[in-house]
């Protein structure tokens, strides 16, 4: 949608791979709104198949999102999102495991899986953050946000942070979930520590 994009890559064995066999890939994707590498298996039986390692880079998340038309209410000033996983796909999902990212300077490890084969796709898995900022999670998949940006995504994500920005109070060591499906928004914060302290709920 409007942007130039570049792509290249290689295949061992490329009729193989289009008889539906399996084969070792290497594709270079570049644009302005995201870039990638990927080099691991691809295979194209009754659906597609594919494991490997990926690697991914977008000036900003806000940009990439607009440009597969899934904008957000996320604040505009994000920051670099830098990605590297272990890529699999099959029955229709992608699934990011051994996943090391960074969001605007802030570090996360985890894991997580896109299902975008139901009406409205999925977004689930588990983060653990040095920090995160509750209020801007929160915020960009409330109804509010949805019905204004037009964007419908639903999302399981059981994370944890040594720091958690909730509101004008920092907690500590915190772990919760926060769910959305629908018009509803869903937030655990199962356990966390503030003033030395324990805070559960």
């Amino acid at each position: 949608q409007g942007e130039d994009v570049r792509l290249e890559g290689s295949s061992d064995e490329p009729s193989k791979m289009l008889a539906g066999g399996e084969s070792a890939v290497s594709l270079q994707f570049k644009s302005a709104p995201i870039s990638f590498d990927y080099t691991g298996k691809i295979a194209f039986p009754d659906i597609f198949l594919a494991e490997g390692k990926l690697k991914a880079k977008a000036p900003s998340l806000n940009a990439v999102l607009d440009w597969v038309n899934m904008p957000t209410a996320l604040p505009s000033d994000q920051g670099v999102l830098d990605i590297e996983a272990n890529l699999s796909h099959a029955e229709g999902k992608f699934t990011l495991n051994d996943l090391t990212m960074s969001f605007g300077g802030i570090p996360a490890s985890g894991m997580l899986v896109l299902d975008p084969l139901p009406a409205t796709p999925v977004i689930s898995g588990t983060l653990a953050f040095e920090k995160a900022d509750l209020g801007s999670l929160v915020s960009a998949f409330q109804p509010a946000a949805r019905e204004e940006t037009g964007r419908s995504l639903d999302l399981d994500l059981r994370f944890s942070a040594e720091t958690v920005q909730a509101a004008s109070f920092a907690l500590e060591n915190a772990a919760g979930t926060i769910k959305v499906s629908g018009n509803d928004t869903f937030l655990d914060l199962g356990s966390s520590q503030f003033a030395g302290g324990e805070c559960v709920g």
